[in-house]
């Protein structure tokens, strides 16, 4: 596949995104992503997935996503041990791609798996966007349901 080709992939891929989520866990994160409707909270509307991604507790995991819609503000990943409630965060990054010219954004962060043993935990990816109003944020939500084995608590 030449560059030209690879590159209106990428934006059609991008475009049919951006219908459902500014921004969401990528297809080939360490965390799968549930569905690509993400407005609402906690993980937009879609339902658990039948099989749930199985992590080592304190392993070291790779997260990624793609931003289909430019905004300014911040990424959050969070943390619930079950039923996508009582969410925990574990990392905060700042959104420090903000040219829509380069869309889609992709962007990496690693984090530790937490150390508890869960069958139905989830990973979310939360895209807080401050450019319309810094005081009233507006937010999307992408998830991951994974399951943690072999804690030491």
């Amino acid at each position: 596949m030449n560059f030209q080709s690879l590159s209106f992939l990428l934006l059609g891929i991008a475009l049919s995104w951006s219908l459902y989520s500014h921004a969401r866990l990528a297809d080939n994160s360490d965390v799968t992503p549930r569905g690509l409707a993400m407005k609402n909270s906690p993980c937009g509307e879609n339902t658990r997935s039948a099989t749930a991604k199985t992590l080592t507790a304190g392993s070291q995991i790779t997260v990624r996503w793609i931003e289909t819609v430019d905004h300014t503000g911040s990424y959050w990943i969070e943390f619930s041990r079950a039923n996508d409630t009582d969410w925990v965060r574990l990392k905060t990054i700042v959104d420090d791609q903000n040219n829509p010219a380069t869309l889609p954004h992709l962007y990496v962060s690693t984090i530790t798996v937490p150390n508890v043993n869960c069958s139905d935990c989830t990973i979310r990816l939360v895209q807080e966007m401050t450019d319309g109003n810094p005081a009233s944020p507006t937010y999307y939500f992408s998830c991951g349901d994974i399951k943690i084995i072999n804690a030491k608590c």
